[in-house]
C-alpha cells in the first residue's frame, strides 16, 4: 500500500489538508514540518516501536500522529479524561517504550516510562541516521486504541493500515466523496470517530478542520459560513445543534 502523505504531496501538494482556528496547512506544507518532526522523534523512536500519544485536536498533535506513522511506529492513543492510574495500566498492558504529550494535559510522570513532551521534542537534534516509510504494510499495526472496559479491564485494539483505508473507502462510498470537502473533526483524535476523519483526510487528499472542544455555537457557525461540508457528531452534540 502506497504512503498516504507522500501520494498527497505528488498530487495534491497545494490543497489545504488541515486547518485549526487562522492556520492552514497544505499537504505539501504538512510533509514539510513532518520531515522536521520525524527527524527530531528518530532519536527516540524506531520501526515497530510502541510510542503513546497523549494529545489534543491540534495541529501539533496531527503532526505527531503522521510522524511516528512515517517512522513506523505504533501508535497508543491515551484517552485525556482518564485518571492517571488508569493511564498507567494501558502504558504497562501496552508495553508502551516512549509517551509523547502535550503537556498541558499531564502534570505528573508515569512510572517506569520515558516521556517527553511536545516542546522538549521541539529542542531535540535532527537524526541523519533514519530510515522512512516507503510502503505501508496492509496488515501491519498502525494505531492501538483501548476501549472503555465496562465489563472488565480495558483492552487494546490494534488497528492495521488496512482497517483505516477499507473504512476510508466505506465512508466514501456510502457518504460520497467531492474534491471540495471539508470535513469538520470536533470528536477526540484519541477515538476512533476522529482518528478516522485524519486517516481519510490522507486518503482521499480532503481538507480537515480540527476543533479541539466542540462548541454548538462556532460549529454551527462554520456550516453556515465556512467550507465545511461534513462533520461527525455523537447524540449530545447533535442535540446541541437542534436546540
Amino acid at each position: 500500500m502506497e504512503n498516504w502523505l507522500k501520494k498527497r504531496v505528488l498530487l495534491s501538494p497545494n490543497k489545504i489538508a488541515i486547518q485549526a482556528g487562522n492556520t492552514k496547512l497544505t499537504f505539501k506544507e504538512v510533509s514539510d514540518r513532518v520531515a522536521v518532526l520525524t527527524a527530531r522523534l528518530a532519536n527516540k523512536s524506531r520501526k515497530g516501536m510502541r510510542v503513546a500519544l497523549l494529545t489534543n485536536n491540534t495541529i501539533d498533535g496531527y503532526l505527531m500522529i503522521l510522524s511516528l506513522q512515517q517512522l513506523g511506529c505504533e501508535i497508543v492513543f491515551l484517552n485525556k479524561r482518564l485518571s492517571h492510574e488508569e493511564l498507567q495500566y494501558q502504558l504497562e498492558d501496552a508495553a508502551v517504550s516512549l509517551l509523547i504529550y502535550d503537556e498541558s494535559l499531564l502534570h505528573e510522570e508515569f512510572v517506569g516510562i520515558e516521556s517527553l513532551t511536545f516542546n522538549q521534542i521541539e529542542s531535540l537534534e535532527e537524526s541523519r541516521d533514519f530510515q522512512l516509510v516507503s510502503e505501508f504494510n496492509d496488515d501491519e499495526v498502525t494505531t492501538i486504541m483501548y476501549t472503555s472496559g465496562t465489563t472488565g479491564k480495558p483492552k487494546g485494539v490494534q488497528q492495521s493500515f488496512k482497517n483505516h483505508f477499507y473504512s476510508a473507502i466505506s465512508s466514501a462510498l456510502n457518504l460520497g466523496l467531492t474534491d471540495k470537502d471539508n470535513w469538520l473533526c470536533a470528536v477526540p483524535i484519541f477515538h476512533i470517530s476522529g482518528l478516522s476523519i485524519i486517516m481519510r483526510g490522507l486518503i482521499y487528499g480532503m481538507t480537515v478542520t480540527l476543533m479541539d472542544k466542540f462548541d454548538a455555537e462556532k460549529v454551527t457557525f462554520l456550516l453556515r459560513e465556512s467550507s465545511v461540508s461534513t462533520m461527525s457528531v455523537v447524540p449530545t452534540m447533535l442535540q446541541q445543534l437542534l436546540e
